[in-house]
């Protein structure tokens, strides 16, 4: 019965506030603030690298910003003519106190060719491929993590670097 009480009462709010949209009304307007009112600024619905202004998590100003020089990574000469790609493809595992974040590659790399930094707030791994230099760079983590407890695992078998966080509450 409660069922069918709480969906007869979602309908009824349904009902009215679609009656205020065919007037031309918000009906939620008196929920929102001005900002929240006004329609998107262009710069701000504009598509850069494919995703939208208003969604990307890294600010502008902080992409370029790195925690450890990509030219550590330069072990041989020709080294130096390989291109810098960001990383992609990934999966997050979030346990109690512990993140890992499974990076996939797209070719194998030796341990040796992967460096990983961390901070209290961030996160940046570069791993030193065949074909290019793969980065991963996270600039503002949600929440601080314990760097002396953090480590990485380098698996070339399946073309994985897996990062370990832990949280700090």
């Amino acid at each position: 019965a409660g069922h069918r009480l709480a969906a007869r009462a979602v309908a009824a709010a349904m009902h009215t506030a679609a009656k205020e949209c065919r007037k031309g009304k918000n009906p939620y307007a008196a929920r929102l603030s001005e900002r929240q009112m006004r329609q998107p600024a262009p710069e701000e619905v504009e598509i850069d690298g494919g995703i939208p202004r208003v969604l990307r998590l890294v600010p502008k100003s902080e992409r370029h910003r790195a925690l450890m020089d990509a030219r550590e990574l330069h072990v041989a000469p020709e080294d130096a003519v390989l291109p810098h790609e960001e990383l992609s493809r990934y999966e997050v595992i979030d346990e109690d106190f512990l993140i890992q974040v499974r990076l996939i590659l797209p070719e194998a790399v030796p341990a040796g060719r992967v460096r990983v930094a961390f901070t209290d707030q961030s996160v940046e791994v570069w791993a030193a491929g065949e074909k290019a230099f793969y980065r991963f760079f996270v600039a503002k983590l949600y929440k601080p993590i314990i760097v002396e407890r953090c480590t990485f695992k380098v698996s070339q078998k399946n073309m994985r670097v897996i990062v370990v966080l832990h949280k700090f509450d």
